[in-house]
């Protein structure tokens, strides 16, 4: 079986995204097999699949079990445009790369896991739509204790995602109901438009010639469009740039594992940002201009969070409007389908 090497090292950096189940160790190997027209590689734990295929010559159908490693070790070492592996005469296998030749162990190809997919119809979620999940994967919660608050929500009115420090927003529509935890996300891609299917206890999304499967997921799900529709009448606007430049020099600067600023405007056009950590002597402040209806009160906030929230966004410009519980609520011109919200941190004087 000759394989093309760029087509296995691009099924490899996607696949090396699933980690190993720890219950199921022996899944350290992936499955490469030749249907006589077509390769297809696969990789599970059990809890996702991951299958890659492209168009091969005509060949005599077979199909071997590898260790990843070993693989990702040929394709980290070769400079061939192929790799041919072949079933030995003493129960190995040999992968012949050049003048490399490796031989390991043949296992048995009943060990491998079978899932069966659904052939129903797909739905089709658009590349845009595919990024802003992508996006929205920035802020869901990684807690132990799950909840839904550890899934990136998406349905018919819109994605979703929080971890209670961060909200996004972003009303794309109709869309699947889902439920994306880390493992999906992890190795969902943006580069294509998406097609999404269901069966049983299985949902599947395909893309660029990788087919994903992935259990279920049931949490109760979030009454975000209640927490939505808050909005409030006192404004600014600000270059989402300014932001993002104070948030990277507390960053490089901050001691603290989570850094708290303030915020506040001096007058109707500038904003005064400052950090301070009198531990260490550091202290930041940047002003930047602003358009705003009102001055703007002291504003304590988390800086992590609020990066996530800045560097993940693709706008130029940002609208924070304050709204009753002393939150923010994050919008942009560019964007009428877009909101997102910050926390406010309790006052640490008061």
């Amino acid at each position: 079986m000759k394989i093309k090497t760029e087509e296995l090292r691009k099924f490899l950096t996607v696949a090396g995204q699933i980690k190993l189940n720890p219950t199921a160790t022996n899944l350290d190997i992936i499955k490469i097999e030749c249907t006589g027209q077509e390769i297809i590689f696969t990789k599970t734990n059990n809890n996702i699949w991951c299958k890659y295929s492209y168009a091969c010559q005509p060949n005599a159908p077979e199909a071997f079990l590898i260790n990843e490693r070993l693989l990702n070790g040929v394709i980290l070492t070769t400079k061939e445009y192929e790799v041919d592996i072949t079933e030995g005469i003493d129960d190995t296998i040999q992968i012949v790369s050049g003048e490399d030749i490796v031989k390991t162990a043949k296992q048995d190809i009943k060990i491998f896991p079978v899932i069966q997919e659904s052939k129903g119809d797909k739905a089709v979620i658009s590349k845009e739509a595919v990024e802003r999940i992508r996006i929205a994967s920035k802020y869901k919660s990684n807690a132990i204790n799950r909840t839904a608050m550890n899934f990136v929500q998406i349905g018919l009115d819109g994605i979703f995602a929080a971890n209670g420090s961060i909200l996004y927003y972003h009303n794309t529509f109709p869309l699947p109901e889902v439920f994306f935890d880390e493992e999906p996300l992890n190795i969902m891609r943006s580069g294509d438009d998406m097609f999404y299917w269901t069966s049983d206890a299985y949902d599947f999304f395909q893309s660029e010639g990788f087919t994903f499967g992935f259990i279920k997921s049931f949490v109760k799900a979030l009454p975000y469009l209640q927490i939505l529709q808050q909005s409030g009448n006192e404004w600014f606007n600000c270059k989402r740039e300014d932001l993002i430049d104070f948030c990277t020099l507390v960053q490089y600067s901050k001691r603290q594992e989570n850094p708290e600023a303030t915020f506040a405007s001096i007058n109707e056009k500038v904003l005064l940002l400052k950090y301070q950590d009198k531990d260490f002597n550091i202290n930041v402040s940047r002003n930047i201009t602003i358009e705003s209806n009102a001055p703007v009160l002291d504003y304590n906030f988390n800086v992590e969070q609020v990066a996530i929230l800045l560097k993940t966004l693709p706008y130029q410009v940002l609208k924070f409007t304050r709204i009753p519980n002393g939150h923010y609520l994050v919008t942009t011109p560019e964007d009428e389908a877009y909101k997102g919200i910050i926390a406010r941190l309790a006052d640490k004087n008061n």
